[in-house]
């Protein structure tokens, strides 16, 4: 893999109060660079940022984005992914899609499922992975 070092985007984290936090700051990024959060890294230093690290601890500084591409996937790993949407187990899903894993993978992709059994907030996670 080869790096680019494209700059995706410049911001002023003043000027942009609702994101609060890298996870907002993913959010915002995915309509600069077409790469849902769940396929994004944010790096200052070369140091991996956790979702929940406040961004107001890192004003002033450069922050690097790295974009994955889904890693192959096990049949074990898309019955995992299945299973915890089908149960709206939400932190395990967010974890499963921080693989970063193709959340539209099974004979019955999992944002079918919970759209047709009504499970909104596993609805909302699998469009934001897409």
């Amino acid at each position: 893999m080869m790096a680019t070092g494209k700059e995706v985007a410049n911001l002023q984290l003043s000027e942009h109060p609702e994101m609060a936090c890298v996870r907002a700051l993913k959010r915002h990024l995915s309509s600069f660079c077409g790469c849902p959060r769940f396929k994004q890294r944010i790096l200052r230093d070369g140091t991996l940022l956790p979702d929940d690290t406040k961004l107001e601890v890192l004003a002033e500084q450069t922050l690097e984005l790295v974009l994955l591409e889904f890693l192959p996937t096990a049949e074990s790993e898309v019955q995992e992914l299945l299973s915890a949407a089908a149960n709206s187990h939400l932190a395990k899903l967010e974890a499963l899609l921080q693989r970063p894993q193709d959340p539209d993978l099974g004979d019955e992709p999992p944002l079918l499922a919970s759209c047709r059994d009504g499970h909104l907030e596993v609805v909302r996670l699998l469009l934001e992975a897409e």
